[in-house]
């Protein structure tokens, strides 16, 4: 795909001085390696000692007044010298806090077909696991969701990934071999956006895991929000 001037400009814009990484959260429809082989193909470099050190009195006043709210693009726009690692850093370090809720997207849609749906919900239920996953990061404990289906035969397992490809899902694929026996195939939905997507469309037609899909469900709605994660997990009762 082409590029626009908009795009180009945006690249000379943000590339040098925040990097790949926040030059991505802006070009959401190019990959990295289209953002960098642009970059390279128009001589646009990153500029390593472009960002001061000190953080000047301007900065820390747009810090506390635009960082709690505003979106990415007006903090990149408010504090143009600073990428988005140094804005959390220096954020976190005066104690604000950030209260954007989580972008979802809108709740994407599943593009698949009823039957294709209500077949995946059977394997959900009876080959599969709905869970929230504990994770820690840099000594902080994260919750997040965790769909999984295992299942030795090849074939079905090709169809699942096809299916949830093309509905839109991202999914992570394992396979664990057994000596002897049939290889275990397991495929894994993570993030926060997909696996909403996927149990919201998936509810109609599961029976065993339809309680446990409603509790996940309701805590990634109320993380969307800010919510505690403490506090939504106790009155979820989700352990």
């Amino acid at each position: 795909m082409e590029w626009s001037k908009k795009e180009i400009q945006i690249l000379k814009n943000i590339f040098p001085k925040k990097g790949i990484k926040d030059t991505k959260e802006v070009l959401k429809n190019r990959s990295k390696n289209a953002i960098l082989l642009k970059a390279s193909n128009l001589g646009i470099r990153r500029r390593s000692n472009y960002i001061r050190k000190t953080w000047t009195k301007s900065e820390v006043s747009n810090l506390k007044k635009y960082y709690p709210t505003s979106p990415r693009k007006e903090l990149y726009h408010m504090l143009p010298d600073r990428n988005y690692s140094q804005i959390k850093q220096k954020a976190n370090k005066l104690k604000i806090k950030r209260k954007v809720a989580l972008s979802f997207k809108g709740f994407k849609k599943l593009k698949i077909s009823n039957t294709d749906k209500a077949y995946i919900a059977g394997l959900l239920d009876g080959e599969g696991h709905i869970s929230l996953h504990k994770y820690k990061k840099k000594n902080c404990t994260y919750y997040g969701p965790e769909i999984g289906i295992s299942n030795t035969d090849k074939n079905v397992m090709e169809y699942l990934f096809k299916k949830l490809k093309e509905g839109g899902v991202k999914i992570n694929s394992h396979t664990q071999k057994r000596g002897k026996n049939k290889p275990v195939i397991t495929a894994r939905i993570n993030s926060h956006t997909d696996a909403h997507c996927l149990l919201k469309y998936l509810m109609p037609y599961l029976k065993i895991k339809h309680e446990r899909a409603q509790e996940i469900i309701k805590f990634i709605e109320k993380k969307s929000k800010k919510e505690n994660t403490k506090e939504c997990l106790k009155r979820l009762n989700i352990n």
